[in-house]
């Protein structure tokens, strides 16, 4: 209720095996896990009030939930990676893809893959969505066009953005927190893409309901 349903729900395997290992999860099997993960949310999210799920990793017995998501059917789930099994899997079950910055030359063929893995599972590739991440280094001086999106000015970062939104569809995301080191700075940087990106107010939030 405190987002009023703006809620996007992304999930990414990760890329670092020292990460698995510091909170210990094997590194091997995890591609089999967020696959029974997204059916355990599937289960919560659509499954009405009686909940169960009996798969190969987890079993959850006959449950009573109560609490539902304001979306229906549920909240879009958002997929992350670019290996060939991370993209069919995003193609076959998600919503969108948590695409990276990468040179639009690199990140087209990656995005078709996408699509031709959605039309391979019979669904339609034009209901996916590419929400583009880039944490980018901001420079003062342009950058070689070979870093952008990785490092650039607001408008170098700003034009590319803005090319993947005419060429691609996509939908960007800037993560500033590489680029910002107080938060007067973020705010000024959030503001310098905003205007470039001519980015329009948010709506206005809809009243609390109990």
């Amino acid at each position: 209720m405190l987002s009023a349903g703006r809620l996007d729900v992304g999930f990414g395997l990760g890329w670092s095996e020292d990460e698995y290992q510091a909170v210990g999860v094997p590194w091997r099997g995890r591609a089999a896990r967020l696959e029974e993960t997204l059916d355990v949310l599937e289960a919560f999210w659509t499954g009405g009030t009686d909940v169960r799920h009996t798969g190969e990793l987890w079993t959850v017995p006959p449950s009573t939930v109560l609490a539902r998501p304001a979306q229906r059917p549920r909240p879009p789930v958002l997929l992350g990676g670019v290996s060939p099994a991370a993209l069919e899997r995003v193609g076959r079950r998600a919503d969108g893809w948590l695409g990276v910055g990468l040179p639009l030359p690199a990140l087209r063929p990656l995005w078709e893959r996408v699509r031709d893995s959605a039309r391979a599972a019979g669904r339609d590739p034009a209901a996916l969505r590419l929400v583009l991440r880039v944490n980018p280094a901001v420079t003062a001086a342009p950058a070689p066009a070979g870093d952008v999106p990785q490092r650039g000015t607001v408008a170098q970062i700003a034009d590319y953005l803005a090319a993947a939104v005419r060429e691609l569809g996509a939908e960007p995301l800037i993560d500033l927190h590489h680029a910002a080191r107080s938060p007067e700075e973020f705010l000024s940087l959030a503001r310098e893409f905003r205007d470039a990106l001519a980015v329009p107010p948010l709506p206005a939030r809809p009243p609390a309901t109990d």
